[in-house]
């Protein structure tokens, strides 16, 4: 006996059989009851209108290339899949070339183009079998997008975009909201804040250098918000720290920007830490004082021999000469036993007593010959003179000027018994004039310039110390 069918889908029928259940609701000619279980509640169809309906619906399946004779009339779920056949069939039509086999392969012949049981990234997949490379998957690189005032990040093929070129920029374009972007700068350009459209890190404009990163976030409507900006060379942004016209932390490693000093600050516990920038022109050898609490000032570096010293206002050091060794050391040296000589010639006039010995000199600073020195620059002399028996008074002559420029403290020596004396004195002189040293008394002794001892050693007689002033 052939299977009843349910719903005469598969044939032209006369009578069409109730399911299960339903056969009080049934009447010859008439469908079974759609709205209820008995005959009062159903919904009159002749056999007719009902075979044009199953007729329609015949037309539509087979267009759609369902196989209607792979199906069994007395499936109880026939309507169900015939509708799932049907819909697959449709799903087919629509995606040309896609062989999706039926309705359970519809959500793939949507999703998955590749036919490779994944879903694609294109039609909201990962593409991928396991949440590594899901992942990966989710994190393409784009392909480069150049720089320009609008560099529309919303067309990026990739959440990871290099931005190349130096454009500066000035908006990211749109993008849904929520939507990340981490990008990287292939060049030096500048991203221009605004504080609705382009939130930038430090809320001001940021310069760019090659090899630098940045997260940056869509809030929708072309809005934009950066997360997070990366130096390659690992520097922090100056912008991050926190400024202020006397900043004076203390907590241990907080790092402020003085803006009126421009001093960096460091917490140190109680105290602080400055950082002080360093004054232009700063070259190896110079030293630095300060100004103030937080201003360094450069002294130049001195010159060979000079010494460091406050300056005249005492308001900071300078080098300068006068202080320490003297720079050249002459004297009147005579050997051993040998006398300094007779007061003869010095008795009532001025007479140039001799110098005929540089002790020191190991800049150069100064000549000498037939007991005339020149010193090479500017500076100080001063002098000690011996006299034995008599009185002695000692000047200092420029030659070149033809001018006394200095005159010591005069000293006496006594006859019966004959006693000894030291004239000393200085005078400031002038780099390149020639000088020498005079001496007078009012008495005549046969060692008037000095009594020699004799001991082995070099007779000394008179010494003249100078100090440069550069």
């Amino acid at each position: 006996m052939a299977a009843p069918d349910l719903f005469g889908i598969l044939d032209v029928v006369k009578k069409l059989t109730p399911p299960a259940d339903m056969g009080t609701a049934h009447v010859d000619g008439f469908s079974w009851a759609r709205n209820g279980l008995s005959y009062g509640d159903s919904t009159k169809l002749t056999a007719d209108d009902w075979n044009r309906i199953i007729a329609n619906l015949r037309v539509v399946l087979i267009a759609s290339g369902v196989d209607l004779a792979t199906l069994d009339p007395a499936d109880p779920a026939l309507l169900q899949t015939v509708l799932q056949l049907y819909l697959g069939a449709a799903v087919t039509d629509i995606l040309s070339g896609v062989d999706v086999g039926g309705y359970g392969m519809m959500a793939k012949a949507i999703y998955d183009a590749n036919n490779d049981g994944l879903i694609d990234i294109d039609h909201g997949g990962t593409g991928a079998s396991s949440l590594v490379d899901a992942a990966d998957n989710l994190s393409a690189m784009s392909t480069d997008m150049a720089s320009g005032a609008t560099t529309d990040l919303g067309d990026a093929t990739g959440i990871n975009v290099r931005i190349t070129g130096t454009d500066a920029i000035s908006s990211f374009g749109s993008a849904p909201n929520g939507a990340i972007r981490r990008l990287t700068f292939a060049a030096a350009l500048t991203l221009t804040h605004n504080a609705t459209s382009m939130i930038l890190i430090g809320g001001a404009d940021l310069a760019t250098e090659a090899g630098d990163t940045a997260w940056v976030q869509s809030l929708g409507s072309g809005n934009w918000r950066m997360l997070g900006f990366f130096r390659a060379s690992g520097a922090p942004l100056s912008s991050i720290l926190r400024q202020g016209s006397n900043p004076l932390p203390t907590a241990e490693g907080d790092i402020r920007w003085d803006t009126d000093d421009n001093v960096i600050v460091v917490g140190d516990g109680a105290g602080q830490k400055l950082f002080l920038a360093a004054p232009a022109g700063l070259v190896a050898g110079d030293l630095l004082y300060a100004t103030g609490p937080k201003v360094l000032a450069r002294v130049p570096k001195g010159t060979a021999r000079r010494t460091l010293r406050m300056n005249a206002a005492a308001t900071a050091p300078e080098y300068g000469g006068g202080n320490g060794l003297p720079d050249a050391v002459l004297e009147d040296q005579k050997a051993s036993g040998v006398s300094g000589g007779s007061s003869a010639p010095g008795n009532g006039a001025w007479a140039v007593h001799i110098l005929n010995t540089k002790v020191r000199d190991p800049y150069n600073l100064m000549a000498l010959a037939s007991n005339v020195f020149t010193p090479a620059n500017d500076g100080q002399v001063e002098w000690q003179v011996v006299g034995y028996g008599t009185e002695l008074q000692v000047r200092l002559f420029d030659v070149t000027a033809g001018a006394e420029v200095g005159i010591g403290m005069g000293a006496g020596g006594n006859t019966s018994p004959d006693t000894g004396c030291i004239a000393v004195g200085g005078a400031m002189v002038i780099g390149g004039h020639a000088y020498r040293l005079e001496w007078r008394t009012s008495h005549t002794h046969a060692n008037g310039l000095g009594l020699a001892f004799g001991f082995g050693s070099i007779e000394v007689y008179a010494r003249l110390k100078y100090w440069g002033d550069a």
